[in-house]
C-alpha cells in the first residue's frame, strides 16, 4: 500500500520537519533571547561556548514563566548536537506555527539555529554537545532557574568536568637531525618544550608557557638555550606573542632580553590525503622546509632541509 506523505531519503537540515499541530508559545509571557557563539579549538582539545569552557563560565540563568529563545551560532568545523535536559523545545523552520519539538537539534558547521521553549520547569538542567569528548572538555552548561536554582558549589563540583591536560608529542629523526616537540595543554594554558640536536654536538633547547587569549592569539614566555659545535653557546630569555593569521599561518613575534626583535612565520599545509609540506622561516634567515608522507596517523615519511643542519630523510612519529 502507497503513501500520500512525501519521503525524506536525505535530510541535511530541519526545514521539512513540521509538527502536527501548533508548537507556538504563549503570547502573554516575557521573551528572554539568549546568544550563544559555539567555539573551540580542535588542535587544542577544547570546546565552549562564547570561548569560555564550563569551568570558566558553568550557569545560564533564566525564570519560570519566560518564553527562552537560545540563538545558536557555530563558528568552528564540527557538527556540534546540544541537548537540553528536562524539556522540549521548538526548533524554528519554515514551518511557523507548526514548527517541530526535539530535545536535540544539530547545529552544522559556520550554520546557525534558532530554538525556543516555555520555562515552565524548576531548579538546574544540563545543556550540553552530546558529542561525548565535546562535553568533556568545556561545551556544556547548566541551564537554571533563578528563583528555585540549586547549583551550589557542591552541585558545581559534580556537574562541571575537573581541569583536563592534554598532552601532544611530535617527533623527527632525520639522517641529518633530530627534533622533539612536547606539548602539555588545557583550556587556557600550554607548557611546549622543543630540543633539536644532530649528530655534531649541536643542541638547541625551546622552553616556553603560553596563555591563550583564544584560538588565534596567545601570550608567552621562555627561555631558549643554543650549544653549538662551532662555539655559539648561549640562553636566550625571551617573550611575546603567537597569532594564527589568514591560510592557517603561525606567526610568532617575539623580543628576547637583549631587545632584539624577530619574527617567524610556519605552516603546516596538506596537499593530498597522503601528502603534506611544511615550513618554517625566521627574520634571523633561518628557514626549514619538507615534504611527508603519511603512512597513518601515527607515521610519516619525511624529507626536510634546515638552514643549521642540512639535508636529511627520515620518520616523523605523532603520539
Amino acid at each position: 500500500m502507497e503513501s500520500d506523505s512525501p519521503v525524506i531519503e536525505h535530510m541535511t537540515d530541519y526545514r521539512y520537519l513540521i509538527a502536527s499541530d501548533s508548537t507556538s508559545l504563549s503570547a502573554d509571557q516575557p521573551w528572554r533571547d539568549i546568544h550563544l557563539r559555539l567555539t573551540g579549538n580542535m588542535e587544542r582539545y577544547v570546546w565552549s561556548f562564547d570561548g569560555k569552557t564550563t569551568t570558566e563560565d558553568p550557569q545560564i540563568l533564566i525564570r519560570g514563566g519566560e518564553n527562552v529563545r537560545f540563538h545558536l551560532s557555530n563558528e568552528t568545523m564540527m557538527h556540534h548536537p546540544l541537548h537540553l535536559h528536562g524539556h522540549f523545545f521548538r526548533v524554528i523552520n519554515a514551518q511557523g506555527q507548526r514548527s517541530p519539538l526535539k530535545h536535540t537539534v544539530n547545529i552544522p558547521p559556520m550554520g546557525q539555529v534558532m530554538i525556543e521553549f516555555d520555562g515552565s520547569e524548576t531548579q538546574d538542567w544540563l545543556f550540553h554537545c552530546h558529542n561525548q569528548y565535546h562535553m568533556k572538555s568545556g561545551m556544556n552548561r547548566v541551564v537554571s532557574y533563578e528563583q528555585t536554582s540549586q547549583f551550589t558549589p557542591a552541585m558545581e563540583r559534580k556537574v562541571v568536568p575537573a581541569q583536563r591536560w592534554f598532552r601532544l608529542d611530535e617527533f623527527h629523526l632525520l639522517s641529518s637531525f633530530m627534533d622533539y616537540e612536547l606539548t602539555l595543554s588545557d583550556e587556557r594554558h600550554s607548557f611546549e618544550l622543543e630540543l633539536d640536536a644532530d649528530l655534531d654536538d649541536s643542541v638547541e633547547l625551546h622552553l616556553f608557557y603560553n596563555y591563550h587569549f583564544n584560538r588565534f592569539v596567545s601570550a608567552f614566555g621562555g627561555l631558549e638555550r643554543r650549544e653549538h659545535h662551532h662555539g655559539k653557546n648561549h640562553d636566550l630569555p625571551v617573550a611575546g606573542l603567537n597569532v594564527m593569521l589568514p591560510l592557517r599561518i603561525e606567526s610568532e613575534w617575539r623580543v628576547d632580553d637583549h631587545g632584539d626583535f624577530r619574527l617567524e612565520l610556519e605552516s603546516d599545509v596538506r596537499l593530498t590525503r597522503r601528502w603534506g609540506f611544511d615550513w618554517r622561516w625566521n627574520t634571523d634567515e633561518e628557514y626549514r622546509y619538507g615534504f611527508n608522507y603519511r603512512l597513518n596517523n601515527q607515521f610519516s615519511i619525511t624529507v626536510h632541509s634546515d638552514t643549521e643542519y642540512g639535508d636529511g630523510i627520515g620518520i616523523q612519529f605523532f603520539y
